[in-house]
């Protein structure tokens, strides 16, 4: 390969221009600070007749463009390069002048702290002791600009409180919820009113026992005045809390403007990045606004609020991180998928969370997993993307079938926690959201944001097909940034950026305008001091930019070439924002050979360490032009066409088309392949390709992983294509992770995927069993291993995907040895798992897994009630699961043996781990039946069984039957004679536990004095079995 580096190496020095000579000096600073705005000059002359300045990159001309004199303003995007002038003069000739501008960041260091909560901390001479990001001038930094260090303090809770902070949720303009934890029982008490100095009102609520310490107390203070602070404080035994405020929510409909704050992933206990986000966002609002509370008017949280969704992670994750805004704000939330991990049933968020009551035009979801939310003439369509399928899908068809004309809803935004698009950790989304659910949501143009998190930095987009951006707002959890993990550049996102950073929502419901702006604090390794880093808005009813056209394109043309649209125009104030450009072999457009979009920013990958700097690729774009690519095109006959975007999402109507034949160019789509990925060194690797263009040059090239064949010197093997299908031979002796490309001519455009290899020894791998218990260690053996820089052994749950944002369960590196020892896993908990070896650092798996389970009874099955109709839908959910291609739920009419007996119905889960299986209604006939998962096609149950009962509405209803237990409903008291039973809990027929409590041998006293009378389901149960029983409150 170095023949072919160093022949484009000479080429290029023959033919740019590597000589330049400046005709005049341009007077400025050398030196800007990130920030900045300074004077750049030259001395006018008469004979010129223009000046055209060029901006550093990431730097932008703020003003007097075109003249001797120009302000330039530096921004978070700067980079280290020159500032150029193009002067012509009269007689059309010529100069170019130039002055190189370094940029200096001011948060020039990062000192990171952390302290138990209550405890206190000295930074440059002072104490501290809440979670924040403190400055302290540096002695020793830049002699012209002043620069500082950074200290980020985390405050790890270690202690449980006796009771928390009130969280303040579901508001409306007359009512709210206010919870709160505490470590025992007693009468809830809200004292309020809208006098600090007369908490004359008092209201009692309602606790739920989730365990021996932890209660769960709720109060919903009703009858309230719209639009009012009140103030209020949490009574409780003999203690009281302080004294806070709250706003209740405008009347539906209401055209009052409003703000709301978008916060996203708590999820790590072990970095307040969190708090660090709360305490910017507030104050950027007080910077900008005012007070907190009086200029915001609730937080929409995106989910993973826990990174278990235990009791300990719920109180020192979700509850702690979020106190410095749940007393004054009312925060809503979605279903993260760490909220679901040991939780079976999602008993503890559904504990924790007042959504199931929540309505939109009378329509209920009848669970916290999903729900409708009015606030003002915004709709929040808040969706599961844990809990997905047809009976979500029907009720967001209801809800927008109803928005579409209720002219009280201007906007609906939609609210999942998985997003709808990703460049990092690629397919990593809902594709459910993105395919079944977006289409319904936007038949409406009232659906006009879609919120995702997951990921843990920011993205925004624009939908293609629909005038809706996408986000994703993953907080400051876990780390994720460049060159973490797989990685794609989609023409639907416009920017990802690796920055922990919140956004503030404006509404102007007069002129039908949404505002967003985007704030960030940085990443792991860099502190940026709450800046903007994005801006975008929505205006309903303005007009779309003017159709625009195409210049002259020849009948016949090769490849590259550039089609050409005409200059953007609009009727308003809009900027151009994207242009698209399609390309078929039909002229209906019915096909796309080629259908790409183009924004005037693409912010993606960054410059790395230190400063992080996200990269433009489209900077200096023109982007009514399009370029098609050498062998992009087939020959053949075509017909193009563009349309232009503006700033506020709409869409020109499409240009007229052009016709053309494209010759010249290749007659398939050109790929590579290989028979297997793993060698051993020295043996004979074949590279196969076909449709390589002919007589171009065309050329593959081997790589070490890692290595980017335009900018990391010469390949480790090449050979040219010899016609349009072969194959390429080579060995190679070095152990390592290697890529095969094939490349389009003498340059570096790939025309194929890359395909992954290894070349080295098979590394052996063993474990002692295949069963563990929990807090036993994993003891691995390892032999015959390559031995590689940064190679490692991983486990990880199954379903886990590893190189995408599944991180690993356990893990340690091999320390480059080729044999060895090493425990992992102590710490994991019930599950199935596999582990394997994996080199370089990534994600590369050179053998087969080992899969092992830890535990009994490992996965959960769990229905959304007890009872259902013949002529109902029945989904039988199942966490935690083998994975193995047939593990399967399975149904058996009370009394049977499945090893002996007769199914009655099943359904794989097709090595899903997760998920739920549905019984279409009438499947399965009326009866009382256990249901339970089973592992690969046996009768092996790997989880409890649970009990269900199936009725006939034409029939008498089949009642469970009372085996060890007789009850009896006096009032609103619940007397149970029990005999054999450990917990009790009571269900509302929509699935929501309302009561869990421990049972005594004997008589047991359950108080539903505070529920509604109506139906509920009675649920007993011990480790070895399940019972439920219908009772009638009637008090």
């Amino acid at each position: 390969m170095k023949k072919r580096f160093y022949s484009l190496f000479f080429s290029l020095l023959l033919c740019g221009n590597l000589v330049s000579s400046a005709s005049v000096s341009i007077t400025g600073k050398s030196r800007m600070q990130i920030g900045d705005t300074t004077e750049y000059s030259v001395n006018p002359e008469t004979d010129i007749a223009s000046y055209v300045w060029k901006a550093p990159k990431g730097c932008r001309i703020i003003d007097g463009q075109g003249s001797p004199t120009i302000e330039l303003a530096s921004t978070f995007l700067s980079q280290d390069s020159p500032l150029t002038l193009i002067r012509q003069k009269n007689d059309n000739s010529t100069d170019t002048s130039s002055i190189d501008i370094s940029f200096v960041h001011r948060i020039a260091r990062i000192s990171d702290h952390s302290i138990s909560a209550g405890d206190s901390i000295s930074i440059n001479g002072r104490y501290y002791k809440e979670a924040d990001i403190y400055y302290e001038p540096l002695s020793d930094g830049d002699s012209e600009y002043q620069q500082v260090t950074a200290h980020r303090l985390t405050v790890v809770p270690d202690t449980f409180s006796a009771f928390t902070k009130p969280y303040l949720q579901s508001v409306t303009s007359s009512s709210i919820w206010v919870s709160w934890k505490s470590d025992k029982a007693g009468t809830p008490v809200v004292l309020y009113g809208t006098d600090a100095e007369n908490l004359s009102l008092r209201k009692e609520g309602s606790y739920e026992q989730l365990s021996d310490s932890y209660f769960w107390n709720s109060v919903q203070l009703t009858g309230l005045e719209a639009e009012t602070f009140y103030y209020y404080k949490v009574v409780f035994n003999d203690e009281e809390s302080d004294i806070y405020r709250f706003r209740t929510m405008q009347e539906k409909g209401d055209r009052k403007p409003m703000r709301i704050l978008l916060m996203g992933d708590h999820q790590i206990k072990s970095r307040s990045g969190y708090e660090w986000l709360m305490k910017a966002a507030q104050r950027k609002i007080e910077e900008k606004y005012g007070n907190l509370e009086e200029n915001i008017d609730m937080i929409m949280n995106i989910g993973d609020q826990v990174d278990l969704g235990t009791l300990e992670q719920y109180e020192h994750i979700h509850l702690f991180k979020s106190q410095l805004m749940s007393p004054y704000l009312p925060i809503m939330t979605a279903v993260g998928n760490h909220e679901t991990y040991q939780d079976p049933g999602m008993a503890h968020y559904a504990a924790h969370y007042h959504y199931e009551d929540l309505e939109y035009n009378g329509i209920k979801s009848g669970t916290e997993n999903y729900y409708a939310y009015q606030a003002g003439r915004i709709l929040f369509i808040v969706l599961s993307t844990e809990h997905t399928g047809d009976t979500q899908k029907a009720w967001v068809r209801k809800v927008i079938d109803a928005a579409k004309n209720d002219d009280n809803i201007d906007f609906i935004i939609s609210v999942n926690h998985r997003p709808i698009q990703a460049e990092q950790y690629i397919g990593d989304i809902s594709s459910w959201v993105r395919n079944e659910i977006i289409p319904i949501l936007s038949e409406t143009p009232k659906h006009v944001f879609n919120y995702g998190g997951h990921h843990h930095l920011y993205h925004r987009g624009q939908l293609t097909d629909y005038p809706v951006y996408h986000i994703i707002n993953g907080a400051a959890s876990w780390d994720q940034m460049w060159g973490m993990s797989s990685e794609k550049d989609y023409d639907d996102v416009q920017k990802t950026i690796d920055y922990w950073g919140y956004q503030i929502l404006e509404f102007d419901f007069e002129r039908k305008e949404m505002k967003a702006e985007c704030y960030a604090i940085g990443n792991k390794e860099l502190v940026v001091d709450n800046i903007l880093i994005d801006s975008f808005h929505r205006t309903l009813g303005k007009a779309a930019p003017q159709k625009p056209e195409i210049t002259e394109t020849p009948d016949t043309l090769s490849l590259p070439y550039i089609f050409k649209g005409s200059p953007y125009s609009t009727s308003t104030d809009e900027a151009l924002n994207s242009t698209q450009f399609q390309f078929s072999l039909s002229p209906d457009f019915s096909t796309l050979e080629l259908d790409k979009v183009q924004d005037v920013e693409n912010l993606y990958g960054s410059t790395g360490s230190p400063w992080h700097t996200p990269v433009d690729l489209n900077e200096g774009k023109d982007i009514t032009r399009f370029t098609v690519e050498k062998n992009k095109l087939k020959n053949g006959v075509y017909y193009m066409r563009t349309r232009y975007r503006d700033a506020n999402m709409e869409w020109s109507e499409w240009s007229e088309s052009r016709k053309f034949t494209v010759t010249g160019s290749i007659d398939g789509d050109p790929s590579i392949s290989m028979e297997k990925n793993t060698f051993a060194p020295g043996e004979n690797i074949e590279v196969l390709y076909q449709y390589a263009p002919e007589d171009q040059n065309a050329w593959i090239g081997i790589y070490h992983k890692g290595k980017n064949p335009d900018v990391s010197g010469p390949s480790t093997r090449w050979e040219y294509t010899s016609g349009q299908s072969g194959k390429f031979t080579f060995t190679l002796d070095s152990p390592d992770e290697y890529y095969a490309v094939l490349f389009n001519d003498e340059g570096y455009t790939e025309i194929s995927e890359r395909i992954a290899f290894y070349v080295g020894s098979i590394p052996e791998l063993s474990i002692e069993k295949s069963s563990y218990q929990e807090g036993e260690g994993i003891k691995v053996n390892f032999k015959n291993a390559p031995g590689l820089d940064s190679d490692w052994i991983g486990i990880y749950k199954m379903g886990e995907i590893p190189g995408t944002a599944d991180l690993s369960d356990s893990w340690d590196y091999t320390d480059k040895q080729n044999a060895g020892e090493m425990t992992l896993g102590k710490e994991l908990g019930k599950g199935y798992y596999f582990i394997n070896y994996f080199t370089r650092g990534g994600y590369f798996e050179p053998r087969e897994r080992l899969y092992f389970s830890i535990g009994d009874k490992i996965s959960s099955v769990w229905a959304e009630k007890d009872t259902f109709d013949i002529d109902e839908e029945i989904h039988i959910h199942y966490q935690d699961g083998p994975g193995t291609p047939k593990d399967w739920v399975g149904f058996f009419l009370e009394g049977k043996d499945p090893n002996k007996d007769e199914l009655d119905g099943f359904y794989y889960t097709y090595g899903a781990t997760e998920g739920y299986i549905t019984v279409k209604p009438g499947e399965l006939p009326a009866g009382k039946y256990f249901c339970a998962l089973y592992i690969n096609d046996s009768y092996d149950e790997v989880s409890e069984r649970i009990y269900i009962t199936i009725s006939d509405k034409s029939a008498n209803r089949i009642e469970t039957e009372k085996e060890s237990l007789s009850y009896m409903l006096s009032g609103g008291v619940l007397n149970l004679q029990n005999n054999g039973y450990d917990t009790a809990e009571i269900f509302q027929t929509t699935g929501k536990r309302v009561i869990h409590t421990s049972l005594v041998s004997g008589n047991n006293q359950i108080d539903m004095n505070n529920l509604e009378n109506g139906l509920y389901i009675l649920r007993v149960s011990d480790k070895e079995k399940v019972r439920s029983y219908k009772i009638i409150l009637n008090k």
